[in-house]
């Protein structure tokens, strides 16, 4: 049953790391009309829909945002691998990871489909936004599957990686045994203590 809702999950991941990557180069995000073609237009009396547009992918539209879109992508495909063949401690943070930054990439994209790049009477939001944002959804959605699967939840992670980062949780240092030949040494347990001068021999 674990094994079948992990590959479910994987499924997801990927499916939705794999559809962000594609929409970011193939599909349009934005179409913007020049200011210049718009102006000419109205001194015309052409209406603004006839105008022709310049479409943008997501890659040219969204300098900054697009690299945690591509980030978004490379969790997903570390996700995947991590899942199969890393230990499940490595594999849930590796999700906690994926599930953070593909929230912040949503974020973004509802941010930009409210507010497009540019002036907003000149930009029109595209299907590639809205095919975007439903794949960082997925992959959010697939992450958070994914540490379900694994038996564990963020609160636990976030505990496993306090707790080995913080002073309480590190193990004591070895204390290295006494040695019987150093001065103010104490004999381990069973040896014989060496002759003095005032025992017989």
């Amino acid at each position: 049953m674990v094994s079948r809702r992990l590959a479910y999950a994987g499924l997801l991941t990927a499916a939705s790391g794999a559809v962000l990557l594609v929409a970011m180069f193939a599909l349009d995000w934005f179409s913007f009309v020049e200011p210049t073609q718009r102006h000419a237009a109205e001194k015309l009396g052409v209406t603004a829909s006839s105008v022709p547009s310049v479409h943008s992918d997501g890659w040219d539209a969204l300098p900054a945002p697009r690299w945690v879109l591509l980030a978004t992508c490379a969790l997903c495909a570390a996700s995947v691998v991590t899942a199969r063949r890393a230990s499940p401690r490595i594999a849930a943070r590796v999700d906690l990871a994926l599930l953070v930054v593909a929230l912040t990439s949503a974020g973004l994209l509802l941010f930009r489909g409210i507010d497009p790049p540019g002036p907003n009477e000149l930009a029109t939001v595209e299907a590639g936004t809205y095919i975007g944002l439903a794949a960082a959804l997925g992959a959010a959605g697939g992450a958070y599957l994914t540490m379900g699967a694994l038996g564990t939840g963020a609160g636990a992670i976030w505990a496993d990686l306090d707790a080995g980062t913080s002073p309480q949780g590190r193990p004591a240092p070895a204390v290295p045994a006494p040695d019987p030949n150093a001065p103010h040494s104490v004999a381990p347990p069973g040896a014989r203590p060496p002759d003095g001068p005032g025992e017989p021999g």
